[in-house]
């Protein structure tokens, strides 16, 4: 009987000591579980949750103002998914029908003063910086001139080289150009570069026309009777004497609103029937 009894209590504790052993692992799975999880609350927390209705581009992870507009930041889950592409108008008030609120797409010439900032990246070679339009305008060989700010003087002989021109930012490119024979540039001088003057008849807009975003500048496209304006992103280079150039995205005679531009657009994007 002893032994039966001794029996009996090694196996409840051999049992016992099991049911432990699992609860203790359970424990430490819950753990983990958790542990593993805090990261990804932490991210979720720095989720921005708050965007302004103006400038989308403005977003928060808490309630606040828009640095632009001061307009207080709304619930991104509030905000509509997608803005809508055109503003309706119901009648069209007397400063839309004024000669300036809309600019038509034209061809305007004028004479570009082909100037731009550069620096001499070695003896040899430098770096100059253009819109793309006036970049498409030299040819590969040209002459030109580097003025360098710390050696005041006479400009050094440069041509554009044969390099194709690099990608600065959305409208911008970099030009390389090279020093003539027998002549170098200064060490790390910065200045500018010049080149023969070109006469130009480009596609333009007026320069208040066009909007910005994050992905790129944009204009309101108007109908003939100023009902409706449609978004329509585009592609500008130079702005000279108040107009933009138009690479793409519009056509000649087409009409664009160049006043009030903004609080339209604004209207657009709020998803307002506006009545006037």
């Amino acid at each position: 009987m002893i032994r039966g009894s001794h029996s009996t209590a090694a196996i409840v504790a051999t049992r016992l000591a099991l049911v432990a052993i699992a609860a203790g692992g359970l424990v430490v799975a819950v753990v983990a579980r958790r542990g593993s999880d805090a990261p990804a609350a932490v991210a979720a927390s720095a989720r921005p949750s708050f965007v302004c209705p103006m400038h989308p581009e403005v977003t928060s992870s808490s309630p606040g103002d828009c640095p632009i507009c001061r307009m207080a930041l709304a619930p991104i889950a509030n905000t509509a998914t997608a803005e809508p592409a055109a503003l309706q108008l119901a009648t069209v008030s007397k400063e839309l029908r004024a000669f300036d609120a809309v600019s038509r797409v034209k061809r305007f010439g004028l004479a570009q003063e082909m100037r731009f900032a550069a620096w001499a990246e070695s003896p040899t070679a430098g770096i100059a910086v253009l819109y793309k339009d006036q970049a498409m305008l030299l040819v590969p060989g040209e002459e030109g001139q580097f003025w360098s700010l710390s050696t005041p003087g006479s400009g050094i002989a440069v041509r554009v080289g044969d390099e194709p021109p690099e990608p600065w930012d959305g409208s911008t490119v970099r030009v390389r150009f090279h020093a003539a024979p027998r002549v170098t540039l200064p060490a790390n001088g910065t200045g500018s570069v010049k080149f023969a003057t070109r006469e130009r008849k480009d596609l333009v807009i007026r320069e208040g026309a066009v909007l910005r975003s994050p992905e790129g500048p944009y204009v309101l496209v108007a109908t003939n009777d100023r009902h409706t304006l449609t978004k329509r992103r585009i592609e500008i280079g130079s702005i000279m004497y108040g107009y933009a150039s138009v690479l793409s995205g519009l056509k000649e005679d087409e009409w664009v609103i160049a006043l009030h531009a903004f609080p339209l657009d604004s209207a657009r994007r709020l998803g307002w029937r506006a009545s006037q």
